[in-house]
């Protein structure tokens, strides 16, 4: 879909602005997942895994609207790459289709010149901002959870479609499982 009068009006649906430029690793488009666990809500306990995933598409990127079908160009998500021809197992943490996230730093200060410790950090604060935003429907959940033993929440922050400045995700997707033991 390229103009608003192409998307139909009888179907729910999410619609997000494509990021024409997005940030690419030897040509292929590639997101961060960090794990955070919260295990209290009252008071609010927050821990962030310091090593996370980088997953790649399994195409080169090419812009513009002729290419946007080739959704192993366009979609990093491992479920639907794993399926491509093209994926590669990880021999080790900078190579194939998944990377460590700190293989990735390193790559971004080495090859990029970034500064990876600012964009660990904004993102972190973008995890905990998340966190925080939900904190009212999470501590009604969290309340009633606790009352048959003790739980905690692990949450999956995927910081999408980097832009080659890097210094801020084009978007963020937060998804969390409640877990009991």
């Amino acid at each position: 879909i390229t103009s608003a009068d192409q998307i139909p009006r009888s179907n729910k649906m999410l619609v997000q602005q494509y990021i024409p430029n997005p940030l690419t690793v030897d040509g292929f488009k590639c997101d961060i997942r960090v794990y955070v666990m919260v295990t209290s809500w009252d008071p609010l306990r927050v821990y962030i895994n310091e090593d996370g995933l980088v997953r790649f598409a399994t195409q080169k990127y090419k812009a513009g609207p002729k290419y946007y079908k080739r959704k192993h160009a366009h979609i990093t998500n491992y479920s639907t790459n794993k399926q491509s021809k093209n994926f590669v197992e990880s021999t080790s943490e900078s190579q194939g289709s998944k990377w460590s996230l700190q293989a990735f730093r390193r790559w971004l200060r080495e090859v990029k010149g970034v500064d990876d410790d600012e964009v660990w950090e904004d993102m972190k604060d973008q995890c905990i901002r998340t966190i925080m935003a939900t904190e009212g429907r999470q501590y009604q959940m969290y309340k009633q959870a606790e009352a048959t033993g003790k739980c905690y929440e692990v949450w999956g922050f995927d910081r999408e479609s980097l832009q080659r400045s890097i210094r801020r995700p084009a978007g963020m997707c937060a998804s969390h499982s409640v877990q009991h033991h």
